[in-house]
């Protein structure tokens, strides 16, 4: 498959996450769980070739850092790219990035959530596992302030 294809497919199936490895088929996080996108195992040159079609040039970046992080549209999804190795062999974890910020009552969060917005001061902390929505809740607080009051915000991730 082509990098287009795996974008699509798992864009297709609502997938948050397309995990690319040396020696495992091509993986989707699609509701938290991993699931295969199919059954083709990956040589490492293949997932080395997917990294280098990924980042080009800068391929070479990962040798002297060991992992490289990148973004880029593919097959019109907004991805954020991690390259990295494990094993002695490539590794890449892609994001699939909306391209809409949700409101904050559209997420299902705690409804003191919702009162961040109107904090004059203070910190907020999001914690969580990959996946569980902590720059997509940030983004929906974000956006909130943004269309609410003119605000300075320092935010951290």
């Amino acid at each position: 498959m082509t990098l287009e294809e795996i974008v699509k497919a798992a864009a297709l199936r609502n997938a948050s996450d397309i995990h690319i490895a040396a020696n495992m088929p091509v993986r989707c996080r699609i509701d938290g769980e991993l699931v295969n996108l199919n059954d083709n195992v990956l040589s490492p040159l293949e997932a080395e070739e997917y990294a280098k079609e990924l980042v080009g040039s800068a391929y070479e970046e990962i040798r002297s850092i060991g992992e490289l992080d990148s973004a880029r549209t593919i097959a019109g999804h907004r991805v954020r790219i991690n390259i990295y190795r494990t094993g002695g062999m490539i590794s890449i974890a892609l994001r699939i990035l909306s391209d809409r910020i949700p409101k904050i009552h559209e997420l299902g969060l705690p409804p003191a959530v919702d009162t961040f917005p109107s904090c004059q001061k203070g910190i907020v902390l999001v914690t969580g596992e990959t996946g569980s929505g902590k720059s997509t809740t940030l983004a929906a607080i974000l956006d909130e302030i943004n269309h609410t009051r003119r605000q300075h915000i320092i935010t951290l991730e």
